[in-house]
């Protein structure tokens, strides 16, 4: 009975494990495409003011 009990939370707590590191893993991949979309972000928002720099030069139509 004993054993019985120690083996069931010696596999509850790999289970626990496995998915605490699957999660780890998900949740890195999750802030790598945030720090991307982050970067995407910057960029466009920094073409957008060169364009509108480029049109506040122009002339009036």
């Amino acid at each position: 009975m004993f054993w019985r009990r120690d083996r069931i939370l010696l596999e509850t707590v790999q289970r626990n494990v496995e998915a605490f590191e699957a999660l780890t893993s998900v949740l890195e991949r999750m802030a790598r495409e945030i720090d991307d979309m982050r970067d995407q972000l910057r960029a466009n928002t920094e073409a957008t003011w060169r364009m509108v720099d480029r049109l506040d030069g122009e002339s009036p139509a």
